[in-house]
This record gives C-alpha cells, sequence and structure tokens, in this order.
C-alpha cells in the first residue's frame, strides 16, 4: 500500500495467461488494517483519496502483468498510468474490513514496442461501492522517457509559477494554523507540499482563489523505495493527494471548518467525476515539485462547505500532470459518506 500491497489476494482471474485479451477480469481484494499508517497520518477518519487509487489501480498492474503486455517484445518495459476519470461514492474506514476490486481489460492496442491497455474498475468496502472509474495504462521502453515533454503549456501558464506573491508558508515547520486541531493537514509522512508559495483569495479564472505550492524531491523519499522495483518513481497519486492538501489549506484559509461540528475533511469530493492525465514522471533525478491551482467552484451544500479545483503539477520546469474536477468538503467528525 504505497509502502506495502494493496492487494491481499487475487480471488479470481477471467482470461487466459500470457494472452493479451480484451475482456480479461481480475477480481482482488485489499484486507483493511485498522491501525494502517494512512488512517494515523490523515487523522484516522478515512483512507486517503491517494491509497484508494493505489487500490483501486494496482490490480490493473497485475491484470497487465498476467495477460503477458510487458512479454511481447525484446525489451524491458516501464509501466505507467496514462490517464483516468472517476468518482467517489464512499469512503474506506478504520472500520471497514475489506475492499474488493474489480478489473476489466477493456482494449490493448501495440505501437512498436509500446503497449497501450484500458481498463474499467469497481471498488467496494465491504459491499458498498466507494469508487468507479476508467483508465488507461502504457508499457513503454526506457528511452520514452530520455526526452520529457509532457503536457503543452502557454507563455501564461509557465508565468503563473513565477508570479509575486507574499512571503511562502513553511509547511515542515508544522504550523499550528493548518497542522494542529480540527481538521489538519496530514502528518509529516503523508503531507505531499513543503510550502505554499502564493494564495490570491479572489485570484483563478473563476475569481474564487488560486494557490500555488511546492514540494522539494527528496531522493531518500519512502514511496521511491516502494514504487516501482528497481524504477523508482513517485506515484501519480501521491501527486493528486498533493492538490488535494492544498484544497484542504484553502478551505482552511476560509474558515471554513468554523461553523461544522467536530469537522473533518473528506478524502475527496464524493459523487463528482475527477479526471486527469499524466505525461511525464517524478524520478529521484528531480529537483521540484510545483502545483498551480484554480478554484473553480465554491460553496455550502448540506453535508458542509466545499470548494471544487483545476490543477497542474510541474516536475521541475515540465507540466506532467493536469487534474480537472478535484473537490473537497468540511463535514461533521461523525459524518461518513454511507
Amino acid at each position: 500500500m504505497l509502502t506495502g500491497r494493496p492487494v491481499s489476494r487475487v480471488v479470481s482471474v477471467d482470461g487466459p495467461q500470457g494472452g493479451m485479451r480484451e475482456g480479461s477480469v481480475v477480481v482482488a481484494k485489499y484486507d483493511v488494517p485498522d491501525q494502517a499508517w494512512y488512517f494515523e497520518q490523515s487523522g484516522g477518519h478515512a483512507m486517503p483519496f491517494a491509497v484508494l487509487m493505489e487500490v483501486a489501480l494496482q490490480p490493473c498492474g497485475w491484470l497487465a502483468s498476467y495477460a503477458g503486455s510487458a512479454l511481447a517484445g525484446e525489451t524491458d518495459l516501464l509501466f505507467r498510468n496514462l490517464d483516468g476519470s472517476g468518482t467517489v461514492t464512499g469512503e474506506v474506514t478504520p472500520a471497514t474490513r475489506t475492499v474488493r476490486t474489480a478489473a476489466e481489460l477493456t482494449r490493448v492496442s501495440r505501437n512498436g514496442e509500446m503497449v497501450i491497455e484500458s481498463f474499467r474498475v469497481t471498488c467496494t468496502a465491504d459491499g458498498t461501492p466507494v469508487f468507479e472509474l476508467s483508465t488507461t495504462f502504457g508499457y513503454f521502453p526506457p528511452s520514452a522517457f530520455d526526452d520529457q515533454r509532457g503536457l503543452t503549456t502557454s507563455a501564461d501558464d509557465r508565468s503563473r509559477l513565477e508570479e509575486p506573491a507574499p512571503p511562502a508558508v513553511d509547511l515542515t515547520a508544522r504550523p499550528a494554523r493548518y497542522c494542529a486541531g480540527e481538521p489538519r493537514l496530514p502528518g509529516p509522512m503523508l503531507l505531499m507540499l513543503d510550502r505554499v508559495t502564493g494564495y490570491w483569495p479572489q485570484g483563478g479564472n473563476a475569481g474564487l482563489g488560486r494557490l500555488r505550492a511546492e514540494k522539494d524531491v527528496r531522493p531518500d523519499a519512502w514511496f521511491f523505495r516502494a514504487h516501482f522495483f528497481q524504477d523508482p518513481v513517485q506515484p501519480g497519486s501521491l501527486g493528486i493527494e498533493a492538490m488535494c492538501q492544498l484544497l484542504q489549506y484553502h478551505l482552511l484559509e476560509r474558515a471554513a471548518a468554523d461553523a461544522v461540528p467536530h469537522p473533518r475533511f473528506e478524502p475527496v469530493l464524493p459523487g463528482r467525476e475527477v479526471t486527469w492525465t499524466y505525461r511525464g514522471q517524478i524520478t529521484p533525478g528531480n529537483r521540484l515539485i510545483r502545483i498551480d491551482m484554480d478554484i473553480v467552484q465554491s460553496g455550502t451544500d448540506p453535508r458542509g462547505p466545499y470548494a471544487v479545483a483545476d490543477a497542474s503539477l510541474w516536475g521541475d520546469d515540465t507540466c506532467i500532470y493536469r487534474v480537472r474536477g478535484l473537490g473537497m468538503r468540511v463535514v461533521p467528525g461523525t459524518d461518513c459518506v454511507p
């Protein structure tokens, strides 16, 4: 699970081993520890979105391997998630016993040494639906990463990274305003932001707020040792988790929790589709991660105050991730998504 296994066991597979057959399906189960590190780091209420993404996505990698995708040529290939869209409908809590993931290989295509595969995935927690998504992965020769061009950007996109702002807020110092009380940002192991380098409360295209943040890349970071074996790369899910945490910072700045009894953050806004696109990677050779975020929707519904954002993530000077429709909400501490 980022530092361990997101699959406790594979309970069934329908499809030929080594056959790369569309329609192949794997069903995997993950036994949720009641004292997992990620519960402790996130306040103990629910599994963070990054962990749920890994629970959903890694069975796709198992099925791709079982189907023989990496054996199609003579070159060693690297496995990467390219994009996806999904909707969270529930939460995995310490009371959850088992998360069941069913992943179906829906499309396979090959172009030279590269193999592109699409999957449809559903996750249930003790029988209750919690996450449904579609996603695409690729197998690539290492040479494909020699000239990492990333996503297309404009001059304005790049200028936003250098726009003057008030002094940065150092989150590694664990300031009490953001890292104590309820709700709060995650503990040091899960916190994927080092500093907030810009906050414009009336900024952004919708005038609802714009934020900018950074994280220094540390070659000895725990996730490089855990993902992947002999191919260290930061999980894309942790980049999205950094965006979730920047949304949490935004809600703390606007005092969204003040009128909520025993407030907590949901891992991500349920019932709303999130889409992600990856066109690059963070490795120990990178120096700096930067996130630029626009708040595109803000309000309060019967469950609590929320915000929705679009965001991009940059590895040094290259834009490599883009996420749309990412939401965060403050709810009462005893309130869990059914």
